[in-house]
């Protein structure tokens, strides 16, 4: 998706050239941290909100689809995890 598209949907607010962004980005940020410190945490909380509920909701249906790919693989599940625990201790199994 080109930024032109994004703009026309309206995923982004406006569409810059490479070289203006970061001035464009320190601009932004200026203006943010000129609100009140409680104002900047409670906007966040607002707009990561859904993208938390979206993470929670869909943790079982992850978790669920990463145990039934682990379940049919050849190696089997037992393996894998021992392999994974290996890596973790640092000492990887083979």
């Amino acid at each position: 998706m080109n930024g032109q598209t994004a703009l026309d949907l309206g995923i982004v607010s406006e569409v810059l050239p490479r070289e203006q962004l970061l001035p464009r980005a320190w601009e932004l940020a200026e203006m943010i941290m000129q609100a009140p410190r409680s104002t900047r945490h409670l906007s966040h909380s607002i707009i990561s909100r859904p993208w938390k509920q979206a993470l929670v909701a869909d943790q079982g249906f992850q978790l669920a689809h990463q145990m039934y790919d682990m379940a049919i693989d050849e190696e089997g599940a037992l393996e894998r995890l021992k392999k994974m625990q290996g890596r973790l201790m640092g000492n990887d199994v083979q």
